[in-house]
């Protein structure tokens, strides 16, 4: 029959879903909206096989003061800001592992974790861990002939300049302003972000419904992650089934998965052909599928 797809008898992984554990890997709705920036970049870097195998020489106690020694400099390559993030995680929970703990996993550590990823001034100083790679002059001249580093999945910029306070404020301000403007102009192509996705907490929440949407379809079979989404009252996509009882909008669950992978990597700088885990898992579960019929 046509209409919602029904709990009915849960399966014990469905229940699981529901109220288990796995529950904190899909369902994002608990996250306050000051750390929902932060849940975002980290629970999409739990996603990356690459970012997985670089920080496992943060984990367990491993991480010395800079992470030097542990990958630490080859995650600010894939995201500045992400390593930052797992290194302070690394850092303050010793038994802390980044494929087992999802953000709401991380008690009293998330307020304090989230103020890394926190909103800043269009124009600030960077701080001393996003420059902390760039340490020497023999380092600056090694990356490219050119002291900057570009985030564009951020629409951020750090830069070192080198500004003559002997002159007039008038005079500094004219060369700064000119500089902004020609700056700006080589990176024109870095979009600002309106509609809905104007609003940061909506971007990462829509971003985070998508995620919780793929994991649970990677997990189960499509009409089960319905069951359990209107199981648990979580609004990700549409849970309607047809006449033959066959998911009738499967279509937002498809963009929702396409909307995961671009997001993936427009974020961090991977091999191309890198996708998240769950999209892979996901994928093997559809040939599976398509196998036995």
């Amino acid at each position: 029959m046509k209409g919602r797809a029904g709990s009915g008898d849960l399966s014990k992984l469905e229940a699981d879903a529901v109220t288990g554990k796995f529950r904190k890997e899909w369902d994002f709705t608990a996250v306050p909206d000051e750390e929902l920036a932060a849940c975002f970049l980290y629970e999409y870097g739990r996603e990356s096989e690459t970012v997985r195998a670089l920080v496992k020489g943060l984990e367990g106690g491993q991480a010395s003061p800079l992470g030097r020694d542990y990958g630490y400099l080859e995650l600010i390559d894939v995201n500045p800001v992400l390593a930052v993030l797992v290194l302070n995680a690394s850092i303050r929970a010793p038994k802390w592992r980044l494929a087992t703990a999802p953000w709401l996993s991380l008690g009293k550590s998330r307020k304090w974790l989230a103020r890394i990823c926190r909103d800043r001034s269009c124009f600030s100083r960077a701080t001393r861990d996003e420059v902390s790679d760039w340490n020497d002059d023999q380092e600056l001249e090694t990356r490219s002939g050119s002291p900057r580093k570009c985030m564009e999945s951020f629409g951020l910029e750090i830069v070192f300049a080198r500004i003559d306070w002997t002159k007039p404020l008038p005079t500094i301000r004219k060369a700064l302003l000119a500089w902004a403007e020609e700056e700006k102009h080589r990176c024109s192509s870095i979009k600002a972000k309106g509609g809905r996705h104007a609003n940061k907490h909506a971007e990462h929440k829509d971003a985070l419904r998508r995620l919780g949407a793929l994991r649970l379809w990677a997990r189960h079979q499509l009409k089960g992650a319905m069951r359990i989404s209107r199981e648990a009252g979580v609004k990700l996509c549409s849970t309607y089934l047809d006449e033959e009882g066959r998911p009738s909008n499967q279509t937002a669950w498809e963009n929702a998965v396409k909307g995961v992978a671009k997001r993936f990597q427009e974020m961090f700088q991977l091999d191309k052909d890198e996708m998240p885990s769950s999209w892979q898992a996901l994928e093997k579960q559809r040939m599976k599928n398509r196998k036995s019929r």
